[in-house]
């Protein structure tokens, strides 16, 4: 066909359709990769709820284990804040189920065993049916579940897979390394506890104890430098946290 027979906006008619079919490619890329980021994104915040929830669970929990091993040692001085931190806790695990939909049946599945647990540890607490180290024993094992519960939350919606390194770090400190620093301080606490309540402790306890707190320095040492990733990410421009961290190591100073 001789191009100069062809009218001229058949011409320009013809350049933009292979303009179009150049551009439809890369453009379709482009808007997939897009909304698959703004889905990611969605996803992210929806986890944050739930996520929140169970770490606030954690705290009444740790206090809950520590004032039935009062108890439990004849020492009834912390009988009224077991049974106060007995309903928080209840009331948490309300807040974490509403925070979870029903669709995400992995983290009900997981949440119906450890509220099942909780159940069953607060009635025999209330009850007086077991030994202090049951208790302890006991509680640990429950938040160990809730922990583990925190971290599939994190996986569930993608909180773990962020690809900017600020975030990242973030939540790996927030839903991983400070909950597990945090009970690692309940443990010797609880233990303490304990000890203070029968008045008296074995050699075993004492290494027992020595060991937590070492522990418990390298877990705060750990902390100290997965924060300092995330303010190196973001430029150290993060004043809200540095602050909050400055406070966290200032109260732990003396651990």
């Amino acid at each position: 066909m001789n191009m100069s027979s062809v009218r001229i906006w058949h011409k320009m008619l013809l350049l933009c359709l292979i303009a179009a079919v150049l551009c439809a490619v890369p453009t379709y890329l482009y808007i997939r990769g897009a909304n698959a980021e703004i889905r990611s994104s969605l996803t992210e915040i929806r986890g944050l709820a739930p996520a929140g929830e169970l770490v606030k669970l954690l705290q009444p929990l740790q206090i809950h284990r520590d004032s039935a091993a009062a108890l439990l040692s004849g020492d009834r001085a912390l009988s009224d804040l077991r049974v106060a931190k007995e309903k928080e806790v209840n009331d948490r695990f309300a807040k974490v189920r509403a925070a979870i939909p029903v669709s995400a049946a992995p983290l009900i599945k997981k949440l119906d065993k450890t509220e099942a647990d909780w159940k069953k540890l607060s009635k025999a607490v209330k009850d007086q049916s077991f030994p202090v180290q049951d208790s302890f024993n006991s509680h640990t094992k429950l938040i160990a579940l809730v922990i583990d519960l925190l971290e599939s939350a994190a996986d569930f919606y993608g909180l773990t897979l962020d690809p900017e390194a600020g975030a990242y770090h973030l939540v790996i400190l927030a839903a991983i390394d400070l909950p597990k620093l945090t009970e690692a301080m309940g443990r010797m606490r609880a233990t303490g506890t304990a000890i203070l309540g029968i008045k008296q402790a074995t050699a075993e306890e004492r290494v027992t104890i020595a060991t937590m707190l070492e522990r418990t320095r390298d877990g705060l040492a750990h902390s100290r430098d997965q924060l300092q990733k995330i303010l190196e990410a973001n430029g150290g421009a993060l004043p809200k946290v540095e602050a909050a961290a400055a406070t966290a190591q200032s109260d732990s100073r003396n651990w």
